[in-house]
């Protein structure tokens, strides 16, 4: 805006100094008129000397200020709970799993987690990210294998229906977190397990 307004000043200045300067020659006037005109002349240049500082005294001010933002260290999330208050949580939480299943639920979510364990979301979230290095799925999904692994031991259930009843929404997402976690695929760790042998992984 300030850059703006100089140019129109100068527009303007230089177009009302040759109009000026134009009549300063043609009117018989002659000396009154000139010093008129340079008067005129030193008026807008002094405005324009003003406008040009104003706008660099502006510019300067907005590169120190972005200075000193870039200069501001990044800022930290601050944690609700020490370790041992985390370590509290989490077997709050395996217990929960452990001993109410509450992973075989397929619409179990954080919020129904922390309703059931009256805890709050963010010290579920904290507790699983910082001390289980686990986010909600990874740490529900682990049990949810875990409960399948066992019910493979059944070769006359289907794979299919073991992982509706461990807790998955779809035979590729039981898939894709059974590899993840035991390095073979559901029927490759039946298969291991009928001839005593174990993943790729060393797991059976």
């Amino acid at each position: 805006t300030c850059v703006k307004g100089v140019l129109l000043v100068v527009t303007l200045g230089w177009g009302l100094s040759s109009i000026a300067e134009f009549i300063a020659i043609q009117s018989a006037v002659g000396t009154g008129f000139r010093n008129a005109y340079h008067l005129f002349e030193l008026t807008w240049l002094i405005l324009l000397a003003s406008l040009s500082f104003k706008t660099e005294h502006a510019l300067e001010q907005r590169r120190a200020a972005s200075i000193e933002f870039n200069k501001q260290p990044p800022k930290t999330t601050s944690t609700l709970l020490t370790k041992a208050q985390q370590k509290d949580v989490a077997q709050v939480l395996k217990n929960e799993m452990q001993n109410n299943l509450l992973f075989l639920d397929p619409e179990l979510t954080l919020s129904a987690l922390a309703k059931r364990t009256e805890l709050r979301e963010q010290m579920i979230s904290e507790t699983l990210n910082s001390y289980l290095e686990q986010n909600f799925f990874e740490f529900v999904n682990s049990y949810r294998i875990h409960y399948a692994c066992e019910r493979i031991k059944d070769a006359s259930t289907s794979i299919s229906n073991i992982a509706i009843e461990a807790g998955f929404n779809s035979r590729t997402t039981f898939y894709s977190a059974f590899k993840r976690i035991k390095g073979c695929t559901p029927s490759e760790y039946r298969i291991a397990l009928a001839n005593h042998k174990t993943c790729s992984n060393g797991t059976i």
